[in-house]
């Protein structure tokens, strides 16, 4: 009933939507109702110009990065590459070789470990404040967890022997991501 009246309407700055549904001890179905806060964007107003300088501006906007100083952090994004982040795409596996450390500028990742068979528990979320691949950092060449992507975005990606050399050469980068 309430449900009804706010399913998928926007009231001043929320959203509500039915995310699930449950059995009540009366055999009734009721709907979980999540509230979601919708942030006043107006995009009639941005213009092709602004997307670009906003694109620029998200290849420094990882915390990690943006910790550095201005000539290591150009040095360091210039031998990354910007990738999407897509929905459920694993990024590595618990065991495996990491081939790619990420540092995050929108979206989020989840590290999981596997536990019973196929069951996972989630034990970390990273965002633009952090990166994947901290046993690169610390000279492990394999994932003890699952990385799966679980909020879209973008992300920069550079390949683990060049994160390696760069940890090496740059004692600003090496003292930042032994500090995260």
């Amino acid at each position: 009933r309430r449900a009804d009246a706010l399913c998928g309407r926007s009231v001043g700055r929320f959203a509500y939507r039915v995310v699930g549904h449950h059995r009540s001890s009366r055999g009734e179905q009721d709907d979980l109702i999540a509230t979601v806060l919708v942030p006043p964007v107006r995009f009639d107003r941005f213009t092709r110009k602004d997307l670009l300088s906003s694109t620029q501006h998200a290849r420094a906007s990882n915390g990690l990065l943006a910790a550095l100083p201005r000539k290591d952090r150009l040095h360091f994004i210039a031998g990354c590459d910007e990738v999407d982040l897509v929905l459920y795409d694993v990024l590595c596996e618990p065991g495996d070789r990491m081939r790619h450390a990420y540092f995050p500028t929108v979206g989020f990742i989840s590290l999981l470990v596997p536990i019973e068979g196929t069951t996972c528990l989630e034990v970390g979320l990273i965002g633009y404040e952090g990166m994947i691949g901290t046993p690169l950092v610390l000279g492990v060449a394999t994932s003890p967890l699952r990385a799966v992507v679980q909020g879209i975005g973008s992300c920069l990606r550079m390949e683990s022997a060049s994160f390696r050399r760069e940890c090496r050469h740059c004692p600003s980068l090496k003292a930042t991501l032994d500090r995260y």
